[in-house]
């Protein structure tokens, strides 16, 4: 799997949920605090992260900077 060895961080809302750190299996929660208005699609401002590429030959980086050109800010 592409993402086997991802690790990932997410903001999420939990309606009249416990003021508390949660754990479950392999996810855990950490309690950040509250808000007086649901989140909604304007409070989203960007969705970063980052690759870690691995074992590519020389023109395997070279076809991946061209790609990532095409599709820079």
């Amino acid at each position: 799997l592409k993402d086997r060895h991802a690790v990932t961080a997410q903001h999420v809302t939990v309606f009249r949920g416990p003021k508390k750190n949660l754990q479950h299996e392999r996810v855990s929660l950490t309690y950040l605090g509250q808000r007086e208005e649901p989140f909604t699609a304007a409070d989203i401002r960007a969705n970063r992260f980052a690759l870690v590429l691995r074992s590519m030959s020389a023109d395997d980086v070279r076809r991946t900077e061209a790609a990532l050109a095409e599709v820079a800010d």
